[in-house]
């Protein structure tokens, strides 16, 4: 299918797959996959990931903690990347106001609800598993108590901080929809300059390099990091929103 809608120039030239690209599909599992190794890697290495995941077993290794970098430096940005390309697809398919309804019906109405049905069951997990490693008595009883107290409210987003992300992004990339749908001299001009990065490979490696590397400065880590509060840190926001776009 050819491009042709005339309020976006950008679509002016090349071709929607005609099928779902099932490779990306599977790309998705896998990374899902890897995340429960991940995940396994955080409790069993040896560095402190403190609130992040508090969980600890005392017969840890340092091949965990090797794992569990080399896993992450590539997992949630290929996730960003997929999201993007999915986000994009949509986009000119259907045009940034369907895009931002289909995407607050399966991106922010689902996080909603996980944020008050998933997080308490997540958080008497971690409580029951780090009573568990405590020795204590009654571990069922620790995380128990965690709901009659309401301590299980949710302070922060945990593990759904990825859709949390997604939803501000479909903001974002929904905002300058409507700027290059009203400007076509400056739509034409943004596309002939991304172009022509992405035809040059040592141009876009140099310009992927340099945004991580200013992002991962901007964090003073080389680290790439998570953001499981409601309160978004810029720098966490942006580093993973240069994948998604």
């Amino acid at each position: 299918m050819r491009f042709t809608n005339k309020n976006y120039p950008m679509k002016s030239e090349g071709f929607l797959p005609a099928e779902r690209v099932y490779a990306l599909d599977a790309l998705r599992g896998i990374m899902m996959l890897l995340g429960l190794v991940i995940h396994a890697g955080l409790t069993y290495g040896q560095t402190d990931y403190q609130t992040i995941w508090p969980l600890k077993d005392p017969n840890n290794s340092m091949l965990f903690d090797l794992i569990v970098s080399y896993i992450h430096a590539f997992r949630m940005p290929v996730f960003f990347v997929v999201a993007g390309y999915f986000a994009a697809l949509l986009f000119y398919r259907k045009g940034p106001n369907t895009m931002l309804l289909n995407r607050f019906k399966r991106i922010l109405l689902p996080f909603l609800a996980a944020v008050l049905s998933v997080y308490p069951l997540v958080f008497m997990a971690f409580t029951f598993s780090a009573a568990s490693f405590a020795s204590v008595k009654n571990p069922f009883g620790e995380a128990w108590n965690i709901l009659v107290t309401g301590k299980f409210l949710p302070f922060n987003v945990v593990h759904l901080w990825f859709l949390y992300f997604l939803a501000m992004y479909t903001v974002v990339g929904w905002l300058p929809a409507k700027i290059f749908q009203k400007s076509t001299a400056f739509t034409m001009t943004f596309k002939k300059a991304f172009t022509y990065i992405l035809q040059n490979a040592w141009l876009r490696i140099f310009c992927m390099a340099t945004l991580i590397f200013g992002c991962l400065s901007w964090m003073g880590t080389t680290f790439i990091l998570t953001n499981a509060a409601w309160k978004i840190d810029p720098s966490t926001f942006v580093i993973y929103l240069v994948f998604f776009e």
